[in-house]
C-alpha cells in the first residue's frame, strides 16, 4: 500500500511538471496567437504569463496590443501605462500609448507622450511624424512641418511622412512643395498621395 501511494505521488508530481508552463511559454504562445489574429487568445496567454511574471514591460506592451485589437481601449491605455511603470525608457510603449491617446483626439497628451519618446530616441522617425500629425490636427501647421522634416532627416524613405509633409506644406501656401512630396510618397507606395496630388495638383 504505501508503496502503491508513493507511486501516485511521484505520478501526479510528473504530470504537473508536464502540464505546467512557464511565463515565457505562455508570452511565446500568446505572440503567435496575435499574428494569427486570435487576439482574445493572445490576451488570455498574456495574461497567464503576467500572473507568473508580473514584471515583464514587454508583456504588458503585447497585452496592450491585444486589448486595442479587441476595443478594450481603457485597459490598453492602462497597460501602456504599467509597461512604462517597469521599464520607464521604453520609448515604443510612449509611442503606442501617444497614438492611442491620438486616435481619441486627445492631441496635448498624445504629444506629450511622443515629446518622451523623442527624448528616449532622438531619431525616432515614426514618434516626430506622429508629433507632426497631432500638431497638425490642432492647426500648428509649422511646427508640424518642422517634425516631419525631422521624421525624413532620419528616415528618407518614410512615405507617409513624406505624404503628411506635403499635407502641412499645403496648408501653409506652399503648393509646389505638396505636389512634389505627394508625387514622391506615391512613388513610394502611398496610394492616398496620388489621389491627393490628382485632386490638387491639376495644372491650371
Amino acid at each position: 500500500m504505501k508503496r502503491s501511494l508513493l507511486f501516485l505521488l511521484i505520478s501526479l508530481a510528473f504530470s504537473v511538471s508536464v502540464f505546467a508552463q512557464t511565463a515565457e511559454e505562455y508570452f511565446n504562445r500568446g505572440n503567435q496567437k496575435f499574428l494569427k489574429n486570435d487576439f482574445a487568445g493572445a490576451l488570455k496567454d498574456y495574461t497567464s504569463s503576467i500572473s507568473l511574471k508580473p514584471n515583464q514591460a514587454q508583456t504588458f506592451y503585447n497585452r496592450a496590443h491585444a486589448h486595442e485589437a479587441l476595443k478594450n481601449y481603457a485597459a490598453a491605455m492602462e497597460d501602456y501605462g504599467q509597461a512604462i511603470l517597469l521599464n520607464p525608457k521604453y520609448a515604443e510603449a510612449y509611442l503606442e500609448r501617444g497614438l492611442l491617446y491620438f486616435s481619441r483626439t486627445h492631441y496635448k497628451a498624445a504629444i506629450a507622450d511622443f515629446d518622451l519618446a523623442i527624448a528616449l530616441n532622438p531619431k525616432y522617425a515614426k514618434a516626430y511624424n506622429n508629433r507632426g500629425l497631432a500638431k497638425y490636427n490642432l492647426k500648428d501647421y509649422r511646427n508640424a512641418l518642422a517634425d516631419y522634416n525631422k521624421a525624413l532627416e532620419f528616415q528618407p524613405n518614410f512615405a507617409d511622412a513624406l505624404y503628411n509633409r506635403g499635407a502641412a506644406k499645403y496648408n501653409l501656401q506652399d503648393r509646389n512643395g505638396a505636389c512634389s512630396d505627394w508625387e514622391n510618397a506615391q512613388k513610394l507606395g502611398n496610394a492616398e498621395a496620388g489621389k491627393m496630388k490628382a485632386q490638387y495638383c491639376r495644372k491650371k
